[in-house]
């Protein structure tokens, strides 16, 4: 596995633990609207989605 570290934050362990606690949240019976969950809905595909400003994430496990 390829590990991405940036100004020594590990983006890849990062996005696998917002890939888990989307599922979690989906085990739970919490839907997710693409509309408003576009990276949680991407991630899912693992696809990560850079946005300039970044973006609110409530679903983080940490």
């Amino acid at each position: 596995m390829i590990e991405f570290i940036v100004k020594g934050f590990d983006v890849s362990n990062a996005f696998y633990d917002f890939q888990c606690a989307v599922n979690l949240r989906i085990a739970k019976g919490n839907l997710l609207m693409f509309e408003s969950h576009v990276q949680h809905v991407l991630a899912l595909s693992s696809i990560f989605l850079i946005k300039p400003r970044g973006c609110y994430c409530s679903y983080s496990s940490r």
